[in-house]
Order: C-alpha cells, then sequence, then structure tokens
C-alpha cells in the first residue's frame, strides 16, 4: 500500500519498527475490552503479519496511523471485507 497522507497522519503498511507498539495495543486491558482474548508477544506479531499481507493482497486493510510531524505510530485505522 502506498502511504497515505494528510495534514497530520501518515497511514502506512506496519513496519518492524511497530511491533512492540502492535502487541501493546493488542493486549492492553482497555483496548481489547470487547474482545474474548488478548494477545501474547507471538500471536500479535503473526496478526501484524497477516494485516500486511491483506493489504499487499487487497491494496487496503488496518494500516498503522502515524503522526506525520513526529514519525510516531500511534496506532491503526482501516478498512476490511
Amino acid at each position: 500500500m502506498k502511504p497515505m497522507r494528510t495534514e497530520r497522519l501518515i497511514l502506512r503498511n506496519w513496519q518492524e519498527r511497530d511491533r512492540p507498539l502492535f502487541h501493546r495495543i493488542n493486549s492492553d486491558e482497555r483496548v481489547m475490552e470487547f474482545f474474548p482474548f488478548r494477545r501474547d508477544r507471538a500471536a500479535a506479531d503473526a496478526k501484524m503479519d497477516e494485516l500486511n499481507a491483506a493489504i499487499d493482497r487487497n491494496g487496503f486493510g488496518f494500516a498503522a496511523a502515524e503522526i506525520a510531524a513526529t514519525g510516531q505510530c500511534i496506532g491503526f485505522i482501516g478498512i476490511t471485507r
């Protein structure tokens, strides 16, 4: 997926540097409140790989959201079938 930019955000594929944050998101009690599970690091890594593969395959999916001014990844946004 080609990165998409707004004035404040960059939506892009997940990168290796995002793995710790992706795990924190997927294991956080508040974030995952309405999910029946939390992902350990191995499961979070596998899910991130799956999301990247879906983006590569479909041209869209759940992409990383990065603050353009700082380069800090703050979460994700996207669509899926």
